[in-house]
């Protein structure tokens, strides 16, 4: 895949997601010291597509204040980064010593979307956008499935198409875009969610079929086909390990129970 394509999926992905507003303050609550959280007017608060420096520099100029902005780096993948807390420091020295005047000096939030303490996130909409942002470059269906299920249980009767409905779809369209998920294995998914949510499992399946219009999702068709039993087996210990039942499981891939326990 084209590393500039990948970058942009992933930058896409987090703003559209960002566009929900109980997300965005979710995500902000996380991120942000209590001090500096407590600051924000929730009731303005909101994603931008427009560069606040301009509005800011305008501002300055018709005699107002301007306002801080708080940058927040998020971090995911499999790469450590080498983070330098001062934007300062992000220049070469040479260009410290001769355009230092013109360099503006601040610090920045880091958010590691790999951190382990991410698994206590009790939001179900932040859960899904850090699980899956953080298993970018791994295990992307688990971290789907386990947010599919985090949503089943959390969500109450009649509010998934109002409240999950728009970040289900960024999702799916976000996962469809890797060469880690197939399309066969989302219906998989929506197979499992039918004993656990049902509304749910309709919603998700409305979506696919949905977005099958741009391409997205591709027919599915899970059954014994030649060279379908390798990803099969796959799928299920994945499921397996995230203490699917075996009938479940079964049902799913439509492996036998021989072979389910062998995993």
């Amino acid at each position: 895949m084209n590393n500039k394509r990948f970058r942009l999926r992933h930058d896409g992905f987090s703003r559209s997601m960002l566009r929900d507003r109980e997300l965005l303050i979710a995500f902000l609550k996380m991120v942000l010291s209590r001090k500096l959280f407590s600051m924000l007017d929730l009731d303005t608060v909101e994603l931008s597509n427009e560069s606040y420096f301009n509005k800011g520099l305008y501002d300055f100029n018709n005699g107002r204040d301007l306002t801080p902005t708080v940058p927040i780096l998020i971090q995911h993948g499999k790469k450590k980064w080498n983070i330098l807390y001062r934007f300062r420091m992000c220049f070469s020295k040479f260009f410290r010593e001769v355009l230092g005047a013109f360099i503006p000096d601040f610090d920045y939030i880091t958010v590691n979307m790999n951190d382990s303490k991410h698994d206590n996130i009790s939001n179900p909409k932040l859960y899904l956008f850090v699980k899956l942002l953080g298993s970018s470059h791994g295990d992307l269906r688990g971290a789907f499935m386990t947010s599919l299920s985090k949503i089943a249980r959390e969500a109450s009767p009649g509010e998934i198409s109002k409240r999950y409905s728009k970040v289900l779809e960024d999702s799916i369209e976000y996962i469809s875009g890797s060469t880690e998920i197939t399309p066969e294995e989302i219906d998989i998914m929506i197979s499992i969610l039918e004993k656990e949510n049902k509304e749910l499992a309709t919603e998700l399946s409305t979506l696919a079929d949905k977005m099958e219009i741009r391409g997205i999702k591709k027919g599915i068709n899970i059954g014994k086909e030649e060279g379908k039993e390798e990803e099969r087996l796959t799928i299920a210990k994945t499921m397996k390990e995230m203490g699917i039942s075996s009938e479940q499981i079964m049902n799913a891939t439509k492996l036998s129970e021989e072979d389910v326990n062998k995993l």
